[in-house]
């Protein structure tokens, strides 16, 4: 190797930087090949929760950032699943050999491997509150980095913050409890306030790392 670099400097002494393409990739270092412009990040596929909903007189729907998410999973090899699992942004869950740390774990029967899901907020996409102006759109409220599983169903649980266009606050909101809706008064307002035509898709969305 040093015979050759010193032949590259006689024969081209002012573009010695030609001589990294030369070297095996193994040889060449993380800083230089970002110098030389190569992408060196890893992309993170995560799968996005959005939600839509009709609002009339609301004026923003929150999730808690220790909000508990209710979801149906299954295996990402195989067609088994499992319903009403709980996921929280709070809690830690450890696997034996693993360095990393997840929000949850969990094992399917015939899989030998734990599948893991880790909560993963994506700058300038996802956000915790959905706004008046949302209103018939889909939202991008959270990213979840799943390893063995993919999610198949989000169930509104409670834990929510509703707003009214006047102000009036009603905490620990289900929007679950009833399929055609929810629905309050507002005395500020002195009308009714309402959420309906709730939805949900999951989106990927590739994310570096």
């Amino acid at each position: 190797l040093l015979p050759l670099l010193f032949n590259f400097i006689v024969l081209f002494p002012k573009e010695p930087e030609r001589f990294l393409f030369l070297l095996a990739p193994h040889c060449i270092s993380r800083r230089s090949r970002k110098a030389l412009g190569e992408n060196t990040s890893h992309a993170m596929v995560l799968q996005v929760l959005y939600v839509k909903a009709e609002l009339e007189n609301i004026a923003s729907i929150t999730f808690a950032p220790d909000a508990q998410y209710r979801f149906d999973v299954k295996d990402a090899q195989s067609d088994e699943a499992k319903q009403g699992v709980f996921v929280c942004a709070d809690e830690i869950a450890e696997i034996d050999g693993s360095k990393g740390t997840f929000n949850f774990a969990m094992k399917f029967p015939d899989c030998k491997k734990q599948c893991t899901l880790t909560f993963e907020s994506v700058k300038n996409l996802t956000r915790y509150t959905i706004e008046a102006a949302d209103s018939g759109k889909f939202v991008p409220i959270m990213g979840f980095d799943c390893r063995g599983l993919e999610l198949t169903k989000w169930t509104p649980t409670e834990g929510l913050v509703v707003k009214s266009t006047k102000g009036t606050v009603w905490e620990d909101v289900d929007l679950g409890v009833d399929p055609d809706g929810w629905f309050e008064y507002c005395e500020k307002l002195g009308e009714s306030v309402g959420i309906t035509e709730l939805e949900f898709e999951f989106r990927t969305h590739k994310s570096s790392k």
